[in-house]
């Protein structure tokens, strides 16, 4: 492994939507970095996944950087193991085998300390009410805002009960602008297939699953099937299912198609995976849509360089963010 490698990574700007004269900036130095509160102890910090499952997330190395707060955010998923293979040149075939935190050597100085594998982080700074995220597949900025909510509101009781942490993407103004100023062309529109867990009212003890509501509406307008009633034993995040959508026009259009084409590009902006493809050839993406960059991100023999990426968040918020609004 090289010693210093880096990885440049997308990083996203949300707006804080909270009401009352304190910032989201306030509240989490106030419940996690002050330390007489129950939460600066990170097992306090600890939110359960779901009731059926033991995996938790949790805000693990949280700190102050000038006038930022950085955290960084993990989900463990408990039990959970990493596949080997021994690779052997004389071999027909490789032998795998998967390897759990038990068959790691217990160099640690507390025999009784646990060890997890840690399934993915998101990296995030606050400034005031703005927040830089750098999300993973597994923690998006979504999870994030949830997190928080649940930290500062149920878990720590810092917020009143009628207020909410609401992360707003702000627009990129002049992705805003060539969209405005010429037509769309086509719209490709994709969703990810998700299952909900559902609960059988004359089975307490019995889950199912069912597929995810998105994915039931978009067919019952279009095949009129309705798979509201499919049960599943399983949820779907290992199916990888995708669904995708295009409208266009074959050579030109009306009017009024091309009024219908653009309105629906526009509603787009409120969506996570969408491509529009303009009449210049220009392609757009959610992603440049919304306010985001790229940053560096040091990797140190196999760790995040910390105290450079608190640097480069802090850097992309102060060049790219309005605070005086």
């Amino acid at each position: 492994m090289k010693e210093s490698i880096t990885k440049h990574k997308t990083i996203r700007y949300k707006s804080v939507d909270l009401r009352g004269t304190k910032t989201l900036n306030d509240y989490l130095k106030e419940v996690t970095l002050d330390k007489t509160s129950a939460f600066f102890r990170v097992k306090n910090r600890q939110q359960s996944v779901s009731s059926n499952s033991d995996d938790y997330i949790f805000i693990n190395h949280i700190s102050e950087y000038k006038n930022m707060v950085y955290g960084e955010l993990v989900i463990i998923e408990i039990g959970k193991s990493q596949q080997m293979i021994n690779i052997d040149d004389d071999a027909s075939e490789y032998q795998m085998k998967a390897f759990f935190t038990s068959d790691l050597p217990n160099d640690l100085e507390d025999k009784a300390l646990k060890r997890e594998f840690v399934e993915s982080v998101l990296y995030f700074g606050v400034i005031d009410n703005h927040v830089a995220v750098i999300q993973s597949r597994a923690l998006t900025s979504k999870i994030l805002e949830s997190y928080l909510d649940w930290l500062l509101g149920e878990a720590s009781e810092a917020m009143s009960d009628d207020y909410a942490v609401i992360l707003k993407d702000t627009a990129n103004l002049k992705i805003q602008e060539k969209l405005a100023s010429t037509p769309t062309k086509k719209l490709i529109i994709g969703a990810v297939i998700e299952a909900e867990e559902t609960q059988d009212s004359s089975d307490i003890a019995k889950t199912t699953f069912s597929i995810s509501d998105k994915f039931v509406q978009v067919f019952k307008a279009l095949l009129q099937e309705d798979f509201s009633g499919l049960k599943l034993h399983d949820g779907l995040e290992d199916a990888n299912l995708r669904m995708k959508l295009e409208m266009t026009y074959d050579r030109k259009t009306s009017e009024c198609g091309q009024s219908v084409i653009d309105s629906v590009a526009s509603a787009l902006r409120h969506s996570d995976d969408y491509k529009i493809e303009l009449t210049d050839g220009t392609t757009i993406t959610a992603d440049e849509l919304k306010l985001s960059g790229t940053i560096p991100m040091q990797i140190i023999k196999g760790n995040v360089y910390t105290s450079g990426l608190k640097s480069q968040i802090h850097s992309w918020l102060i060049e790219n963010v309005d605070f005086s609004s």
